[in-house]
């Protein structure tokens, strides 16, 4: 639910911008979750807290609400994880295309602006637009760091 809305959120930023490198940097994204097979983690972790949950529930006596909270909790492990290697992932597919990468920080620090609640992550599915937007900035350097390694040594990525 919270990725959905999100997810929408950035939709519109780049729909009201105008901005293709916006659009880029959210599909980037959502194709690195896409090649991690984060949705496929996503539905095992729910089913195998949805199971706990109902071990649990009939030990407990409440077998529908233990298995509804273990999958929800089964759902959510990981995923500010997903998210960082999503990033991680955006950003090097992002480079390969040719973008400026420090585009992709400014489109995070403007989320950050537009959705401010984005800003603190509460322990919610997404890390906080502030510690995303500063870990993007160490990665872009480890990705300069490599182009310009492999450029040294005469190899292709």
């Amino acid at each position: 639910r919270d990725l959905h809305r999100v997810d929408r959120r950035q939709r519109q930023m780049c729909i009201r911008d105008r901005n293709e490198t916006g659009a880029a940097i959210v599909f980037a994204h959502e194709l690195g979750h896409n090649a991690n097979k984060h949705v496929a983690d996503k539905i095992e972790n729910a089913q195998a807290g949805a199971l706990l949950g109902l071990l649990l529930g009939i030990y407990v006596g409440l077998p529908q609400d233990m298995m509804e909270i273990g999958q929800s909790m089964g759902a959510s492990a990981y995923s500010i994880d997903y998210e960082n290697e999503a990033d991680y992932l955006s950003m090097y597919i992002l480079q390969r295309a040719g973008y400026n990468l420090d585009d992709a920080v400014d489109f995070w620090r403007r989320f950050a602006v537009e959705v401010p609640n984005s800003i603190y992550s509460g322990g919610g599915t997404h890390p906080s637009t502030s510690e995303r937007f500063v870990r993007l900035e160490n990665m872009i350097w480890g990705l300069y760091g490599i182009i310009i390694t492999t450029s040294i040594l005469g190899k292709v990525l």
